[in-house]
């Protein structure tokens, strides 16, 4: 992770004692935070709205994961890292995003991170950000219907959603 040149500064001053005001800190943290909870605030108020948002789709993804019922008999079309062209990775992503919600999981929890997902991948800040191809170049580019990409099961979907916003991810910082 990057941290911006603000965000250097308030973990250096944190290191030094002080708060990112330069003002001395009180045992235990300014106004209660400790000083590395402060110093991560800060570094995240300067992330990208975008990564912070693929971020948190890719944490919810990692908790269904975990939790989901690894049921062989549920197989979903899933586009690979071998299937894709640059001017294809938003059809990609919404492959795999209409498909989310059909995986095995029971757990409450587990069912509000799957429309968690869904939704956060739903967002004109993420949806106008994964592709920077014009109309005319995904048009040449043929990109698979979903319904075309071979089907796997539900753990080796998850794997190939998470790689793709991996992929997705390390573009944008």
């Amino acid at each position: 992770m990057k941290f911006s040149p603000k965000a250097q500064i308030a973990f250096h001053d944190l290191r030094e004692g002080r708060n990112p005001q330069h003002e001395p800190i009180l045992s235990g943290g300014h106004q209660g935070f400790p000083p590395i909870v402060v110093c991560w605030i800060a570094a995240q108020a300067e992330e990208s709205p975008k990564i912070l948002t693929l971020s948190k789709v890719m944490n919810e993804l990692n908790k269904i994961n975990h939790g989901m019922i690894k049921d062989k008999s549920i197989r979903l079309n899933s586009p690979t890292i071998n299937d894709l062209k640059d001017c294809c990775v938003a059809s990609a992503l919404e492959c795999f995003r209409s498909q989310v919600l059909d995986l095995s999981v029971t757990d409450a929890k587990l069912k509000r991170s799957q429309k968690i997902v869904f939704n956060e991948l739903r967002k004109s800040l993420i949806v106008n950000s994964v592709s920077t191809c014009k109309p005319e170049e995904i048009q040449t580019s043929q990109c698979k219907s979903c319904d075309s990409y071979n089907k796997v099961d539900s753990p080796i979907f998850v794997q190939n959603f998470l790689t793709l916003l991996q992929k997705v991810s390390s573009k944008q910082s």
